[in-house]
């Protein structure tokens, strides 16, 4: 267990935390001593910057008469727009830092207890120990899987070709967060869209709408103390099926986590999407694999 002292540097030193954070490793840096140097904004030509940081997009626009869902989710797009154009600018560093504070807001032992009891009294599924491990550890291994990948700027060249490939942000990420796992998904999501500078907006399923809740003001609490804004990270309250279908046609991309029908809704709402449900396996495949 990390003493209060250690937390409180941690508190104020990502870098710090992401050490601490590190199973079996307290005294490593955070990540592999051969990750490749990270670019940001100044290390591409001025003619090319435009490319890297998007423009706030309207997106979509509401019709006169439109339901009180669509008005509400339509506030929360504009929110969240807003927040993700005041990280236009960051580095990669700050990106990196900001997420790491995001997971350490959740997966520090005492609020991952925490956070574990919570799910399971309102959810009534799953057990106290598998909720604890997820929060605890699997966040953390998220991020570690992700940390030192390149996502502002230059994220590869391929010299023979004369090709310097950049990174953009998509935009308004609509995320939908299952009742079997709502303390996970959320997170996981989070950081993956801030890494790419996105914001989020988490629509849960309702039997978890407290546990989202709980997991959204945390991560941004996590942003204001980084300075970043709070609305990068926002969920939806009093969830409903109505509410869902508008999150996925007015945002930017979906990332849809639930069962086979939230899926496939999520492939149809006319918004580019990622779905995953029941069924979908982890593969490993060698590099050495002929395929």
């Amino acid at each position: 267990m990390m003493s209060i002292v250690a937390r409180r540097i941690a508190a104020n030193s990502p870098q710090v935390a992401r050490r601490l954070m590190r199973p079996g490793a307290s005294n490593q840096p955070f990540g592999s001593p051969q990750a490749p140097p990270r670019a940001g904004l100044a290390d591409i030509p001025p003619t090319l910057r435009n490319l890297v940081v998007p423009k706030p997009d309207p997106g979509f626009v509401l019709v006169e008469g439109a339901s009180k869902e669509a008005e509400e989710i339509a506030g929360l797009i504009q929110r969240s727009r807003a927040a993700q154009a005041k990280i236009a600018n960051y580095t990669q560093e700050q990106v990196d830092d900001l997420i790491t504070a995001m997971v350490w807001a959740v997966a520090e032992e005492s609020t991952a207890k925490m956070i574990a009891a919570h799910t399971v009294e309102e959810t009534q599924l799953g057990n106290y120990e598998g909720k604890y491990l997820k929060i605890f550890r699997k966040t953390r291994c998220a991020l570690m899987d992700i940390i030192d990948d390149r996502s502002v700027g230059v994220v590869e060249e391929v010299p023979a070709r004369g090709l310097v490939k950049l990174a953009k942000p998509v935009g308004v990420i609509g995320a939908l967060s299952p009742s079997t796992n709502p303390e996970a998904t959320p997170v996981i999501k989070a950081i993956s869209a801030v890494k790419g500078k996105n914001s989020i907006v988490v629509a849960p399923h309702p039997r978890a709408a407290k546990t989202n809740a709980l997991i959204v003001g945390l991560l941004r609490g996590a942003c204001e103390r980084m300075g970043a804004p709070r609305d990068l990270v926002l969920g939806v309250d009093n969830p409903s099926v109505l509410k869902t279908e508008e999150l996925m046609r007015q945002c930017d991309r979906v990332l849809a986590t639930g069962g086979s029908a939230m899926v496939r809704a999520a492939y149809s709402s006319g918004t580019p999407a990622l779905g995953v449900g029941v069924g979908n396996a982890v593969v490993t495949v060698d590099k050495s694999a002929d395929l």
